[in-house]
């Protein structure tokens, strides 16, 4: 966990003090905001794009202090 955290701010994310990172699959790690205690669990995907009618359209993906994200869950830009 710890090193998770290292290696995806050497990737260029934002990760917060106390968070704990689980997974191992974020599509964008410089596209990628976690805010301080939060935990994210195992095989959450963490998108950081999305296809609108033919477009690829890559925004931050966006998680606030104190949230959860559930093991098995996708998040998206926004």
């Amino acid at each position: 966990s710890v090193w998770l955290v290292w290696l995806y701010r050497l990737l260029g994310a934002h990760i917060g003090h106390r968070a704990v990172v689980l997974t191992v699959t974020p599509t964008e790690p410089d596209l990628l905001r976690i805010s301080r205690d939060v935990c994210i669990d195992s095989d959450a995907i963490l998108f950081g794009h999305i296809v609108e009618k033919g477009v690829l359209v890559l925004d931050r993906t966006v998680i606030q202090r104190g949230c959860s994200v559930g093991a098995n869950s996708v998040t998206l830009i926004g």
